[in-house]
């Protein structure tokens, strides 16, 4: 029941008009959900996850009995990494989309070097930019783009601006109806799901507000279906954006390089040109890829440090599970000893043990973030996150640092289950 509710929440969130606070409500039902049912299963993980330590001898095989014959503690030691892993594997798993997602944008388009921002948090440049970059040799076709907020159909979204004349021949709209071509300084290209959803059509004309120079209307003049480079669902003119805001700055300008021209040499051009504008830098392709990986990857660190922060008290959980299983388990130690169970085996089982409970926990987590980050990433795709990308080694090693990290985590328990008094443990009732 918990576990419908969660999927519900979260469906209606991703992909419905629901609030965004639902997906954490829904995330919680679900972990609270498989929590619930983990000692049905978890059992079976267990003699499954445990049947490789059979080769390390009687300790390997007491860890993995001691890890299926009480269910509902393996399933409640594991589920703290399993809920610090379901996060984790989930960022992981949006990260790795996000940047599949931009490689296919870029891979996308034609140009051949792109002016851009310094860095990612100033706002753009100037146009200025742009006018010295088309007057250096080798310079083939200069096309840049904006980006901006107004009013359209009663709502406040956001719109990019292109050159129409050249916007063709550096990247893909996926012109559905119309042609890039046919925008002009008082029409607008819209997205091919916005114009299904509002009944729009070439011709049409859409209300539009700016915050400068009030109200105004657009012609409809072509629908697109790719919106991944410009990544809203209006594209206006370069023109009627300068209208609207006549001291904005540009956010993009893409080059073409002259036939015969080396794309290494109009780049140091470029660069010489831009010394004189500080607020502007040149990039190849591969240059601009990894800047917006690195952006992504600053993005999410924090992010992961702190999820990560998760999973280390999820690992002093199991410490103290372990160490409590041991006290209550004096007995069976003692007996262990007395019928000639070294201290070596003993230390081994208990290390073997947590070993089992730390990759029970982080394979159920690995799958649910797997599941969570693909559903995230499907419900922006509207966003221009079309790609899905898993990276299954990346979650691999954290199923084996998990793993490590149980054999750290069960160091003090094993210490004290090897020094366990044998003739005080047997005497013990």
């Amino acid at each position: 029941m918990l576990i419908g509710a969660g999927a519900g929440a979260l469906l209606s969130a991703l992909f419905g008009s629901a609030p965004a606070i639902l997906i954490a409500v829904g995330t919680a039902l679900v972990v609270f959900g498989i929590a619930t049912l983990a000692p049905l299963f978890v059992r079976a993980m267990a003699s499954v996850i445990g049947a490789p330590l059979q080769a390390r001898g009687l300790p390997g095989e007491l860890a993995r009995q001691n890890a299926m014959r009480n269910p509902r503690r393996t399933a409640s030691t594991a589920m703290a990494l399993v809920i610090g892993l379901t996060m984790v594997a989930a960022v992981a798993v949006f990260a790795a989309s996000l940047k599949a997602s931009f490689s296919d944008v870029l891979s996308s388009t034609k140009a051949d070097l792109y002016v851009v921002t310094p860095s990612s948090q100033s706002e753009g440049f100037s146009s200025e930019v742009t006018e010295a970059v088309s007057d250096v040799d080798g310079v083939g076709v200069v096309s840049s783009t904006g980006f901006g907020m107004a009013e359209f159909n009663g709502s406040v979204q956001a719109f990019s601006s292109i050159d129409p004349s050249t916007a063709e021949q550096v990247f893909d709209l996926g012109m559905v109806s119309g042609d890039v071509s046919d925008l002009t300084d008082d029409s607008v290209l819209v997205h091919e799901k916005l114009a299904e959803k509002r009944g729009l059509e070439v011709g049409d004309v859409v209300p539009a507000a700016f915050g400068t120079t009030g109200d105004r209307e657009f012609t409809v003049s072509g629908v697109y279906s790719l919106r991944g480079f410009v990544g809203t669902d209006y594209v206006i003119s370069n023109a009627a954006h300068d209208e609207a805001n006549p001291h904005r700055l540009q956010n993009n300008t893409m080059v073409l390089v002259e036939d015969g021209e080396s794309v290494a040499t109009v780049e140091q051009r470029i660069e010489k040109v831009l010394l004189d504008h500080p607020d502007a830098t040149v990039m190849d392709q591969e240059e601009f890829e990894g800047a917006l990986s690195g952006v992504i990857n600053q993005l999410l660190s924090l992010v992961t440090v702190l999820l990560m922060l998760a999973v280390v008290i999820a690992l002093l959980g199991i410490v103290n599970t372990l160490a409590l299983s041991v006290f209550e388990r004096t007995r069976e130690l003692g007996m262990l000893r007395a019928v000639g169970m070294t201290r070596g085996q003993v230390r081994a089982m208990v290390r073997w043990e947590s070993v089992v409970i730390s990759t029970i926990g982080a394979v159920l987590g690995a799958v649910l973030g797997i599941g969570l980050g693909l559903a995230l990433v499907r419900s922006l795709a509207d966003d221009g996150i079309g790609e899905i990308a898993v990276p299954g080694i990346q979650l691999g090693l954290y199923v084996v640092a998990a793993a490590i990290a149980g054999v750290v985590a069960a160091i003090g328990p094993a210490r004290r289950a090897s020094k366990v008094d044998v003739l005080r443990a047997v005497a013990a009732e």
